[in-house]
């Protein structure tokens, strides 16, 4: 299976994640910014490192070994800071809202308060709809 069908399977299909999650993963040069909010997206939605690193770089493989190093890193210091709350947000999937990261002795499914809306889901939010199929045809065809 493809490392974007396995977390395909976690999370739902890309067709339903945050349109700025999906620019990050496909386009965006992977800056500190953006490997952060990756790192958070996978983290916050259980996806284990392995898969989310394999993900992001059949995603976006410009860096491969930067990403895997800031992911490692990023789920290190999120799991080993378990008193530590609102570490970081992300879009969690089942809640259907921004969530923090917290340390594993607080709440996991905090949502983040006032709301943060996110109301662009999908390829077709992206703007770049044509280049994100492209691509994610290309993983896809591998096997």
């Amino acid at each position: 299976m493809d490392p974007l069908a396995v977390v395909d399977a976690q999370l739902g299909t890309v067709d339903i994640w945050p349109s700025y999650v999906l620019r990050d993963m496909f386009l965006w040069e992977p800056n500190s910014r953006v490997k952060k909010k990756v790192a958070a997206f996978m983290y916050g939605n259980s996806v284990r490192l392995s898969d989310g690193v394999a993900c992001y770089n059949a995603c976006n493989g410009r860096h491969q070994s930067c990403v895997e190093t800031v992911l490692k890193t990023k789920y290190d210091v999120w799991n080993r800071n378990e008193n530590s709350r609102h570490m970081e947000q992300y879009y969690s999937m089942s809640m259907k809202c921004q969530a923090w990261i917290n340390g594993k002795a607080h709440e996991q499914y905090e949502a983040v308060k006032p709301v943060v809306s996110v109301s662009e889901f999908g390829p077709p939010k992206t703007r770049y709809q044509g280049q994100i199929a492209r691509m994610i045809e290309s993983i896809r065809n591998v096997e």
